[in-house]
C-alpha cells in the first residue's frame, strides 16, 4: 500500500513537473518571439532599492527551463543575448527589437557566468562600442578568474593577476556613457533545476542625492513599466538593513498591487540584522504588518568577499542554509510558525516563484490565446488590404503606378471616384470667392440719406441681383465706400457735359463712377488661388503615399516633382489672374452684349414686380424712394431716363402682360 502512494506521488510530481516545463517553455518561447511587445505575459520581476542587493544597470530577463540542452555534449547551456528597446537618450523605440547574440555558455564555464553578465551590460552602457570588445573583456576575466582558482595570486596571460584585473575593470565604470538603461540582458539557460522566467530590474535610486534626477526617474518609471503589468509577480525585495517604511519598493508595489494579490515580499541579508532588532520583522513574516496574499520569504545574499572569491551556487546554498540552522532567532525562535520557517532560504523561494508562474500562466492562457487571436486576425485583415505585389518588370511597375496616381488624381480632381474631399473643399473655396466677387459690387442709394427702417423684403440667394440691391446688402458690400447717390450722378453729368443732345449723359459720367470699383476681386481671386492649390498638394501628396509608400525613395522622388508641376501651374495661374485684372483695369466696355442686357432686363423685372406684383406695398412713398433708386442704377449704366418716362415705361410693359394671350 505504501509503495503504491509512493508511485502515485511520484507519478503526480512527474505529470506536474511537464506540465510546468511545457508552460513555461510556452512562455519563454513567446518572449523569445516578442510577443511581451503586443500582449502582456506572465513574468516574475524582481525589483528593490538599491540597497536591498539589486545592483544591476539595466533589466536581467532570466529564462529557466528544465529541459535538456539541445547542444550535443551539454548538461547545462545558456544564451546570452542583447535586446535594445531604446535608443542612445533612452527614448523607447517604436517597433520591436530582435534579440543580438552576444556569448554562449555551457556547464564548463557555468562558475563565469557573473562576468559575461556584468560585460553584457556593459556593452549596453555603451552603445557606441562593438560587443566584441566586451565579450573579448569577459573571455579574459573568466581565464584570469580560473587561473586564481587553480593558484592565486598567478599571473594571467596578459601580464595581470585576478585582483588587479578586477580593479581595472572596476575603475571603467565611471566612463560608461549610460549610468542606466531600459535595454535588456536576456539569460536563457537549458537544463536549469527550475521551470522559471524572471526579469530582474535595477534598483531602484532613493533619493537625488544618491544620483542625479534623471537616473531617478529613469529607473523608477522602468520599475513602474514592469510592475504594472497586471500578469506579472512582483518580487519585492526589502532589505533587512533599512526598515521597511523607508524602502521605495513598497510603496511602488503597494501603487501596482493594491490589494496585494499578486506580490511577494523577500527579505534580504538577514544575516546583518542587528542584534536585539528582530522582533521589528516578526510582524512582517507572520503577515500581521504590511500583509501580502503571497507572503514574504528570507535570503542570505553572498557577500562581496565571496562574491570576489567565485563562489559556486552550491556554496552560498549551503552557507545560507547553516546560517538559518544556526542562527538564535531563525533557528529556534517559538514565535516563528512553521509556515514562516518553510520560507527561509533562497532554494524556496526559487520554488514558489516556479509554482505561481506556472498557475498563472495555466490561469492567463486562454486570455493570451484569445488576445493573440484577434490580434492574428487584425494582421490578416491588414495583409488583405495590402497592394499586390510588384511586377518583376521595375520599369512596368513605376509606368503601371504612374498611370494609377495620374487616374486618381484626375478622378478626385473632378469628383468621380469615392474620395470626393477635395472636389468638396474646392467648390467651398469657388464659392466663397463667387461671394467675395458679388460682395465688391457698389453700395448705390437714392439719396444721401440712410434708408428707412421696414424696407427689407423677403431673402434671395446671394448670387441673385435683386439680393445686392436690396439697401441692407448693398451696404454690407460696400461699406467703406462712398455710396454712389442720384446727387452725386447729377454733379458728374454737369461736370462733364457738353456738346450733347438734352437728356443723354456722357460717358465720362459711366467711367468716373465705374473706374474706382475696378479691381475690388483682386484679392479674393488670389486668395482662392492659394487655397485650391494648397488642397490639390494635400491630395497629391495623399495619393502619392497611397501608390507609391511602400518604396520610400520613389515616393519622395514622385513628390518632390509633383510639388515643381504643381508651383509651375500655381504661377501660370496667377499670371492669368494678373492678366484678366489688368485687362478690368482698362477701359470701361464690354462685349458680352447678352449678359448686359439680360441684368438690365432682370433689373426691370425686378423694378416692376415690386412695383404692381405685391398688392400690400401701396405706399406711394415706398414707390417713389424705389424709382429713385432705379434711376441711380440707370444714370450709372448709362442712361438718362427720367422718373416720368421710367414711370410711363414700366406702366406699357405691366399692360403688355396683361394683354399678352395665353
Amino acid at each position: 500500500m505504501e509503495d503504491a502512494e509512493n508511485c502515485a506521488e511520484t507519478f503526480k510530481k512527474t505529470a506536474y513537473k511537464e506540465k510546468a516545463r511545457k508552460l513555461i517553455d510556452l512562455n519563454n518561447q513567446l518572449r523569445d518571439a516578442g510577443a511581451q511587445f503586443e500582449l502582456e505575459l506572465p513574468c516574475v520581476v524582481v525589483c528593490g532599492n538599491q540597497s536591498a542587493g539589486t545592483c544591476t544597470k539595466c533589466p536581467i530577463e532570466v529564462r529557466l527551463s528544465t529541459a535538456p540542452p539541445t547542444v550535443a555534449g551539454a548538461s547545462w547551456y545558456c544564451q546570452i543575448k542583447l535586446r535594445r528597446e531604446y535608443s542612445k537618450d533612452n527614448k523607447q523605440l517604436e517597433t520591436a527589437p530582435k534579440e543580438l547574440a552576444f556569448k554562449a555558455l555551457n556547464q564548463d564555464q557555468k562558475d563565469q557566468l557573473h562576468h559575461y553578465i556584468a560585460a553584457a551590460q556593459r556593452a549596453l552602457l555603451n552603445p557606441s562600442d562593438p560587443l566584441e570588445t566586451y565579450v573579448g573583456t569577459a573571455d579574459r576575466a573568466a581565464r584570469v578568474a580560473a587561473a586564481d582558482a587553480d593558484s592565486s595570486p598567478t599571473a594571467s596571460a596578459d601580464g595581470a593577476t585576478g585582483s588587479t584585473f578586477t580593479y581595472s575593470m572596476a575603475a571603467r565604470v565611471g566612463v560608461d556613457e549610460l549610468q542606466f538603461t531600459g535595454n535588456v540582458v536576456v539569460l536563457e539557460i537549458t537544463g536549469a533545476d527550475v521551470d522559471l522566467a524572471l526579469i530582474d530590474l535595477p534598483g531602484i535610486i532613493q533619493t537625488e542625492q544618491a544620483d542625479n534626477g534623471s537616473n531617478v526617474e529613469l529607473v523608477q518609471a522602468l520599475v513602474r513599466r514592469y510592475i504594472s503589468n497586471s500578469r506579472s509577480i512582483i518580487v519585492a525585495t526589502i532589505t533587512c538593513k533599512d526598515d521597511i517604511d523607508n524602502q521605495l519598493v513598497v510603496q511602488l508595489a503597494r501603487e501596482a498591487d493594491k490589494e496585494g494579490r499578486r506580490t511577494i515580499g523577500v527579505l534580504t541579508k538577514a544575516d546583518m540584522i542587528e542584534l536585539g532588532t528582530h522582533d521589528t520583522w516578526l510582524p512582517v513574516l507572520q503577515g500581521e504588518s504590511y500583509p501580502l496574499r503571497l507572503g514574504y520569504y528570507v535570503v542570505v545574499n553572498p557577500s562581496q568577499k565571496d562574491i570576489s572569491n567565485n563562489m559556486s551556487a552550491a556554496e552560498a546554498a549551503d552557507k545560507e542554509a547553516h546560517f538559518f540552522d544556526s542562527d538564535a532567532f531563525f533557528s529556534s525562535d517559538s514565535r516563528l510558525k512553521t509556515t514562516v520557517r518553510e520560507r527561509f532560504g533562497v532554494g524556496a523561494l526559487r520554488q514558489q516563484l516556479s509554482r505561481q508562474l506556472v498557475a498563472l500562466t495555466q490561469r492567463e492562457l486562454p486570455g493570451m490565446k484569445h488576445a493573440l487571436e484577434q490580434g492574428l486576425a487584425q494582421l490578416n485583415a491588414q495583409q488583405q488590404q495590402l497592394p499586390p505585389p510588384p511586377s518583376a518588370n521595375a520599369s512596368e511597375e513605376l509606368f503601371r503606378r504612374l498611370r494609377a496616381l495620374s487616374d486618381s488624381v484626375q478622378g478626385a480632381v473632378a469628383g468621380r471616384d469615392d474620395d470626393v474631399a477635395f472636389f468638396r473643399a474646392a467648390d467651398t473655396h469657388y464659392s466663397a470667392f463667387k461671394s467675395a466677387v458679388m460682395r465688391a459690387r457698389p453700395q448705390i442709394k437714392s439719396s444721401e440719406e440712410a434708408e428707412e427702417p421696414g424696407s427689407s423684403r423677403e431673402e434671395q440667394h446671394e448670387d441673385s441681383l435683386e439680393f445686392w440691391l436690396r439697401p441692407e446688402h448693398a451696404a454690407a458690400a460696400a461699406a467703406a465706400d462712398a455710396p454712389i447717390t442720384l446727387d452725386r450722378v447729377r454733379e458728374l453729368a454737369q461736370k462733364y457735359r457738353r456738346d450733347e443732345l438734352p437728356k443723354f449723359l456722357p460717358y465720362k459720367v459711366v467711367q468716373a463712377l465705374v473706374q474706382p470699383l475696378k479691381g475690388r476681386w483682386d484679392a479674393a481671386a488670389q486668395t482662392c488661388l492659394r487655397d485650391v492649390a494648397k488642397e490639390l498638394q494635400e491630395l497629391t501628396g495623399r495619393l502619392v503615399q497611397q501608390h507609391s509608400g511602400q518604396f520610400a525613395r520613389a515616393e519622395a522622388h514622385i513628390r518632390g516633382l509633383l510639388y515643381e508641376v504643381l508651383q509651375a501651374l500655381k504661377q501660370d495661374t496667377l499670371q492669368r489672374v494678373d492678366h484678366l485684372m489688368a485687362m478690368e483695369r482698362e477701359d470701361t466696355w464690354t462685349q458680352n452684349d447678352h449678359y448686359f442686357t439680360d441684368s438690365m432686363q432682370r433689373f426691370l423685372d425686378m423694378l416692376t414686380e415690386r412695383m404692381y406684383g405685391d398688392s400690400s406695398d401701396t405706399d406711394n412713398t415706398n414707390q417713389q424712394q424705389q424709382l429713385k433708386q432705379a434711376l441711380v442704377y440707370l444714370a450709372a449704366a448709362g442712361s438718362s431716363i427720367t422718373m416720368e418716362e421710367l414711370e410711363l415705361l414700366l406702366a406699357q410693359k405691366k399692360q403688355d402682360d396683361e394683354n399678352m394671350p395665353v
